[in-house]
């Protein structure tokens, strides 16, 4: 498997009881070669997608783009916080960082090759948090964070290396018409900006997605 371009299908489940669920759908996009750097996480229901790209001197920035409108914002490095880091870069290129797996106990191995996984566990301040990893990919396979009645779930349905499909995926996005984050303010007669701004998606890190800690995406958790 080529880990740098792929596209991967993921539920994400947050349980509160027995009867109580919510369970959303989220896509990530690699498209990492010597011409591009960039990585996508993309939400079919709320018809939402973040491209994180990765400049030459290491820093990381989104563009949230809007697919049923196709419209995109743009921020720039310094509204992201640590945007240099590889924790930042490594969050959205593999959903969780290597620092968090790093804390977890390896307890089992399962496959060969390619298929190899990796089972890791945590317990930390009241929460287990449990991982089936593939290092060849890259990829999460299961992530769980367990809590109490409360349980977190990131489930790997799928994968594709289709090139094509990956390509497409990019270069339609890019045609959307973008605005950057800082002239935002001077388009309040935008009457798309002016709903986004009134939704609460225009400033970074609100996208009103869950992370594993129930906040809103951009929050600093290990699952973004």
């Amino acid at each position: 498997m080529n880990q740098q371009r792929l596209s991967a299908e993921y539920t994400l489940t947050r349980k509160w009881d027995i009867r109580s669920a919510q369970t959303k759908n989220l896509t990530l996009w690699r498209n990492v070669s010597a011409h591009a750097s960039e990585v996508a996480l993309q939400y079919p229901q709320e018809a939402i997608t973040e491209v994180w790209s990765r400049g030459n001197d290491g820093r990381s920035r989104p563009v949230r783009y809007f697919d049923d409108y196709q419209r995109g914002i743009e921020y720039f490095p310094d509204e992201v916080k640590g945007s240099a880091s590889d924790q930042v870069w490594q969050s959205k290129y593999q959903l969780i960082d290597d620092a968090f797996r790093k804390q977890m106990t390896l307890v089992s191995e399962a496959g060969e090759g390619c298929l190899r996984t990796e089972t890791y566990e945590l317990k930390k301040q009241g929460k287990l948090y449990r991982l089936v990893w593939q290092p060849a990919s890259q990829l999460v396979v299961l992530y769980q964070e367990k809590a109490m009645s409360q349980l977190f779930t990131i489930e790997l349905q799928q994968t594709s290396e289709d090139s094509e499909q990956i390509d497409q995926f990019f270069a339609s996005r890019q045609a959307y018409q973008t605005t950057d984050y800082a002239d935002v303010g001077d388009n309040e007669s935008d009457p798309f900006l002016l709903k986004m701004m009134k939704l609460g998606f225009v400033q970074h890190g609100s996208s009103g997605f869950y992370n594993a800690d129930g906040s809103k995406l951009g929050g600093g958790s290990h699952i973004h």
